[in-house]
């Protein structure tokens, strides 16, 4: 869907630690390669240029849970991809202009956000620590750019190969990573 989120859509509080470890600083002077396929400078998403500093912890955990409660079974790049995909979105121009925005729009109504795991009525805990980690991890790491999966490029939809949703055929198939199919729009769509 491209439904846009009421202004005063909110996350929703999910239980588990805190992203930050106490005197823990984000060094932003490194340059570090990429930890995906080495992709050309330009072709590359600054997505945190997108996130002003001062919301980049509560944003990277919004993207944190929508790893983790969306992808956690999948490969790593498949996770990755999620990332990505709630990033495009925000960056779109289409959905919420924030990452917990565009992660929870719409969780007020059943099974009509666009996350299922927001509105499908099931208790949002934390119960994987391992997992926690690694989606924190990854999160972080398709913020900063260290992560961009070029097959994924522009993807702004996903879903599990096991549906088959009518929107799916109107859009361009971009890759397939784990159990999720990955598109993007096609030109002049919106």
């Amino acid at each position: 869907s491209t439904t846009p989120a009421p202004a005063d859509a909110t996350p929703v509080e999910v239980a588990s630690a805190s992203l930050m470890l106490p005197g823990l600083t984000i060094r932003t002077d490194r340059t570090e390669p990429p930890v995906a396929q080495s992709v050309p400078e330009d072709a590359r998403h600054r997505y945190a240029d997108l996130i002003g500093p001062d919301a980049m912890d509560k944003e990277q955990r919004c993207l944190a849970e929508a790893v983790y409660f969306e992808s956690r079974s999948e490969p790593e790049a498949g996770q990755a991809a999620v990332a990505q995909v709630v990033l495009n979105r925000v960056k779109s121009g289409l959905y919420p202009s924030n990452v917990c925005g565009v992660v929870y729009q719409n969780r007020h109504r059943y099974m009509g956000c666009q996350f299922s795991f927001a509105c499908e009525g099931k208790a949002l805990r934390i119960t994987d620590s391992g997992s926690w980690a690694t989606a924190t991890r990854i999160a972080q790491s398709v913020i900063e750019g260290r992560t961009y999966l070029a097959e994924v490029g522009d993807a702004t939809h996903y879903h599990a190969d096991y549906v088959k949703p009518g929107w799916s055929r109107r859009l361009r198939k971009m890759d397939v990573i784990g159990r999720h199919i990955f598109y993007e729009l096609k030109p002049g769509q919106t």
